[in-house]
């Protein structure tokens, strides 16, 4: 009898992973990331590369307003603090405290996805356009109760908020989602796979995520942290418009192009 109840024991658990947002909960939510981009232009005279390196270290307040569909329909946000490091090919090493700090947003849930404005409904400081975006980590959670090693796919267009900046179009490709341990109420789930999108300025960008995690308290329903690693690849074409001869029309012709690729992509996120 006692074998039964060790390999009863012992047997894989259905777990259930479920958020829960409930209106006045708050949160504090420290971000980190880490970018080396190589970038090269290509144009009728050659070709030329640089580097540049960014690293952000900040901390917001989350409050939830308003709830819909068992999601976070409306926000407050608040930075509490913001730095910026940027190096790189003629730019030298410095710190220095972003726009963000000390000001306060409002973040929906709209049919064009997240939208973040400040608090006399202007567009935020740059960085600030995607705040909030982070609870769309939900997407990665399984529907159905799942085993360790269970596994499930998320197409990139439900991740578009969470992966790419705002106004990101034709969002494309799957993330490969699996349960990679389970244990004390934590539930660690494993993310690999490639998405893409195409950007305002008709740029095509495919971000590769590998040993990427969320953390997920199965007990509280609210995730622990979440870290994206990986890379990035960005191509956009240099156009020019040249109006074509006896005609008041312009054509666009192609004049060169902008390529970047990630030596280094690190994003985490930890929620308290």
């Amino acid at each position: 009898m006692r074998w039964l109840i060790a390999l009863l024991l012992l047997a894989p658990q259905d777990v259930k992973m479920q958020a829960k947002f409930v209106v006045g909960e708050k949160t504090t939510i420290t971000v980190e990331s880490a970018v080396d981009m190589e970038i090269a232009v290509r144009d009728g005279e050659g070709e030329t590369t640089r580097l540049l390196s960014v690293a952000r270290k900040e901390k917001f307040s989350q409050e939830v307003t308003q709830v819909a569909g068992g999601m976070p329909a409306a926000l407050t946000l608040r930075c509490v603090t913001s730095t910026q490091q940027k190096s790189g090919t003629n730019i030298a090493l410095g710190t220095e405290v972003t726009p963000l700090v000390g000001r306060t947003f409002v973040g929906t849930r709209s049919a064009q996805g997240w939208v973040v404005k400040d608090q006399d409904g202007s567009v935020p400081p740059a960085g600030g356009q995607a705040l909030g975006a982070w609870n769309e980590y939900v997407r990665l959670l399984p529907k159905e109760a799942v085993k360790t090693n269970d596994s499930w796919k998320v197409e990139g267009s439900d991740l578009s908020d969470l992966l790419f900046p705002p106004g990101t179009s034709n969002v494309a490709g799957a993330l490969d989602c699996s349960l990679e341990s389970f244990g004390g109420g934590k539930a660690t789930i494993l993310v690999k796979g490639s998405v893409e999108g195409r950007g305002k300025d008709d740029s095509l960008t495919i971000l590769r995520l590998a040993g990427s995690r969320l953390v997920f308290d199965t007990r509280s329903g609210k995730p622990l942290s979440l870290t994206l690693n990986g890379s990035l690849e960005s191509k956009r074409d240099v156009v020019e418009l040249i109006r074509k001869p006896g005609s008041s029309e312009d054509e666009r012709r192609k004049v060169g192009e902008i390529q970047a690729k990630s030596r280094k992509l690190e994003i985490s996120f930890l929620f308290e």
